[in-house]
């Protein structure tokens, strides 16, 4: 059954991981009536495969060449060749579980006033804060939200995803990741992702889902589910350059999207930023990629807009 959905996929020199993640849409009783690629690969690989026919795959994929490469660009740049009333978002390494599409759609339709609905990642889920954590996250919000993170977003835009022990079925959030989301075209903004977001776009979905949740509900399906099959890529190969994104894009969100900007909020930001580069330097990784991140993001305070 194809229903009014666009599906944009942005990739990148991928295609082994796409196709296992079109196979797992062919696996679905209700498909997207069209698939639109984004692709910004250096080879033929990837448009090969969208020209090949995908196991119980009834979508109709529609490949196109990125004009720019960058995950909130390629994004946009999909949205702009579709009129389907329901635009959906999914990583090119996600691969879904029977009836998550159907789910997500039926809880959409359920009510006029739900903007956009997602599935809950298996392998990346909330768990509850270790006492230091909490305690920071004590300075930020009240002890009900403190009792209660799952899906919120706090203080110098700290944001929890939701976990499958949750008791609810459909979970009300502050924010909806891109693993698979869908979002009625009338609630997004335009452009829908801000071009502030460039290359990896670190918390692009953060904001277009605090942009949407102005005016409508956002819920995450404890029972749709997906796997994220987290790739290397370029962006996580410069830690770097990663860390400073972080610290710019977090701040950004902060002052220009909540219009968090007096002396407190910002002493939040930086007290948060301290705590993290503490959390980093405790963190089991490689020491080069540490000393990278944390180099990374004590630079990125120094380039705050």
């Amino acid at each position: 059954m194809l229903v009014d959905i666009a599906v944009i996929i942005p990739t990148c020199d991928r295609p082994f991981f796409l196709e296992k993640a079109l196979v797992s849409v062919g696996i679905q009783n209700m498909q997207p009536a069209e698939i639109i690629i984004v692709d910004a690969s250096a080879g033929t690989d990837t448009k090969k495969l969208c020209s090949n026919p995908i196991p119980g795959l009834q979508s109709a994929v529609r490949w196109v060449k990125a004009e720019t490469k960058g995950a909130a660009v390629q994004r946009n740049q999909g949205i702009a060749i579709t009129s389907m009333p329901f635009i959906a978002f999914m990583d090119d390494d996600v691969y879904l579980n029977p009836h998550c599409i159907d789910q997500l759609f039926n809880c959409l339709l359920a009510d006029e006033k739900t903007g956009g609905v997602n599935a809950l990642i298996i392998n990346q889920q909330f768990h509850p804060p270790g006492k230091l954590s909490r305690m920071v996250y004590g300075l930020f919000t009240s002890k009900e939200v403190l009792n209660n993170l799952e899906g919120k977003i706090i203080g110098p835009v700290i944001n929890f995803l939701c976990s499958e022990d949750n008791s609810e079925p459909v979970i009300r959030v502050q924010w909806l990741n891109l693993g698979l989301t869908i979002y009625r075209r009338a609630a997004l903004p335009a452009p829908v992702f801000d071009p502030y977001f460039i290359g990896y776009s670190f918390m692009e979905d953060v904001t277009l889902s605090l942009r949407v949740g102005k005016k409508w509900n956002l819920y995450t399906l404890r029972d749709a589910r997906i796997f994220h099959d987290s790739q290397p890529g370029d962006h996580k190969k410069n830690a770097y350059r990663l860390g400073i994104m972080q610290t710019r894009n977090r701040f950004y969100i902060m002052t220009n999207i909540l219009q968090k900007k007096g002396f407190r909020a910002r002493a939040g930001f930086y007290f948060y930023a301290l705590f993290q580069l503490f959390a980093i330097a405790g963190y089991p990784m490689p020491a080069g990629t540490k000393l990278s991140t944390i180099r990374g993001m004590i630079t990125g305070l120094f380039k705050l807009d």
